[in-house]
């Protein structure tokens, strides 16, 4: 920040600015997500007289999606059609993720369907908003119509369309996009590597996961071994999860917040309690790592999942904050499963003091009341 504001003082004192200074400046702004400061000095330059030209627009669209202001970004895509910009293939990419990322997916397929040129950029930038909104299906079929049209992929590509096969569980499509990255050389990149883990484990085949795994050449970094450690607790393989942390360790690979979370998760699903506690208190004493509410709540599933609860409700009370919805949610789970009605009351009555309009808490409730035949309770 104290970058941007010797550059914004520099600014102020030039004697002249032409419109290079205007989008340094401009640009600089948005890149230190100050996008209020940069629309502030687009009026300005608009009053200066030196005019604006493409990358002035593009800037000020890449601001709106960096906050997914899509009011703006409509505004300023109407001045891209009213100055002739909209052949610009530039500012027409860059629009096609501002509307996907404010969510409004047709608007950005009806741009890139008009568009009359497109790179593999632009392809990119289509059908990562196709994933990242929920359209996995789309976003391969989009992929197969790239192929066909003879452009070539590039690796952010193909990890979003690994990421597509991993949202609808397809194995079929994985395989063959998993083919189609070893014919390219893209199984040396350790992104795409991370990706196809946690597709393969996401559509229920941890072997495959696991084989990619052992056999990558690769330097492993702590992200690829999170990406392990979740796909075993996906899949309940608690004590492998466990195993995989030691290797990580032995390798020198220090452990995040994510690691904890992911391991925490695999010994919940697994019932490894006593592991799972062990891991919770390793956190902080070993590894400096404050433990978020995310991970508290785990070891309150761990301990609910084991049918605990005297434990969980201590482990509540002893919390350094005060306990969220999520904390809640893990213990009236628990009582879901284990059929514990006073506790299930106790702990509904909590969350509804926090999510008050949450149906899906009453309907927890309910089912505590059926699987004990207490209807009329």
């Amino acid at each position: 920040m104290g970058d941007i504001g010797y550059a914004h003082l520099v600014f102020e004192t030039m004697p002249m600015r032409n419109l290079v200074s205007w989008n340094t400046m401009i640009s600089g702004c948005i890149q230190n997500g100050l996008v209020h400061e940069s629309f502030s000095l687009f009026r300005r330059l608009v009053t200066s007289g030196c005019g604006f030209d493409s990358g002035t627009i593009v800037s000020l669209i890449q601001g709106c999606a960096l906050t997914a202001d899509m009011e703006s970004g409509k505004i300023l895509h109407g001045c891209v059609i009213r100055r002739g910009f909209e052949l610009n293939l530039i500012i027409s990419t860059a629009i096609i993720d501002l509307y996907s990322k404010c969510g409004a997916i047709e608007q950005a397929t009806f741009v890139f369907d008009r568009m009359k040129e497109r790179n593999v950029i632009t392809w990119t930038a289509m059908l990562v908003g196709l994933a990242q909104n929920g359209s996995a299906g789309d976003a391969m079929k989009l992929f197969h119509r790239m192929q066909a049209e003879g452009v070539v992929a590039n690796s952010v590509t193909l990890v979003s369309l690994v990421h597509s096969c991993a949202y609808v569980g397809s194995p079929k499509e994985g395989r063959s996009t998993h083919a189609y990255l070893i014919r390219r050389g893209y199984t040396f990149d350790i992104v795409v590597t991370t990706a196809l883990i946690d597709m393969y484990a996401k559509c229920g085949k941890i072997n495959s996961a696991e084989m990619i795994f052992s056999n990558s050449s690769i330097h492993k970094d702590v992200i690829l071994y999170n990406s392990m450690i979740t796909g075993y607790g996906i899949h309940g393989h608690g004590h492998q999860a466990v195993d995989i942390y030691r290797r990580m360790k032995e390798e020198g690979v220090k452990p995040n917040e994510t690691s904890f979370l992911s391991l925490l998760t695999a010994c919940s699903h697994s019932g490894l309690v006593e592991e799972g506690i062990n891991l919770f208190h390793s956190m902080e004493r070993d590894h400096n790592i404050k433990p978020t509410q995310k991970h508290y709540a785990s070891i309150v599933d761990l301990l609910s999942r084991a049918g605990r609860f005297k434990e969980a409700e201590a482990f509540i009370e002893q919390m350094p904050f005060e306990p969220g919805s999520s904390i809640f949610e893990a213990l009236l789970n628990g009582c879901q499963t284990h059929k514990n009605i006073d506790l299930g009351i106790k702990t509904a009555d909590k969350l509804l003091g926090l999510e008050s309009m949450n149906p899906g808490i009453y309907v927890v409730l309910s089912n505590i009341y059926a699987q004990a035949r207490k209807w009329d309770a």
